[in-house]
């Protein structure tokens, strides 16, 4: 995702993986932010855990990410800086290539599985939503709506 949303032109600052490994995350008091937004991503499981997959890992991490979202949207709206969160459900992608699709595309109402273009364009869309601050939009299938 993050080489999808390179080719479009975005800059990445970091990912879940780099931001958990920095050891110094000290701001400078001498930084003020104005204008940008910030697109964090989540998971569908997050909300709507199954007894299917083993997923603890995956909520401990990512289920704060849309609360955080809108906590930080209310702190720097005034700099207008949005802060939004999208959640994918499972995507085709490299992580997932030796997985059988058919079993996988049964978690999602939908029944199928994701592409990585599709969750590109939600976080796209966040971009130019100058409007739309603190939402979570679910790139899902469906499977917030239940399974």
């Amino acid at each position: 995702m993050t080489q999808a949303l390179l080719e479009r032109g975005w800059r990445v600052v970091g990912t879940s993986r780099t931001i958990s490994s920095s050891k110094n995350l000290t701001p400078s008091p001498h930084l003020v932010l104005v204008d940008g937004d910030v697109v964090n991503i989540s998971g569908a499981s997050v909300d709507q855990p199954s007894r299917a997959e083993r997923a603890l890992l995956a909520i401990l991490s990512k289920s704060t990410m849309p609360a955080a979202s809108k906590a930080l949207a209310m702190e720097y709206a005034a700099n207008n800086i949005r802060f939004n969160t999208v959640s994918p459900g499972v995507v085709n992608t490299p992580m997932h290539a030796n997985g059988d699709h058919a079993e996988l595309a049964k978690f999602h109402p939908l029944g199928r599985i994701g592409e990585v273009s599709e969750v590109v364009d939600a976080v796209l869309y966040l971009q130019n939503a100058t409007f739309v601050t603190g939402e979570n939009i679910r790139v899902d299938g469906g499977i917030h709506a239940g399974r």
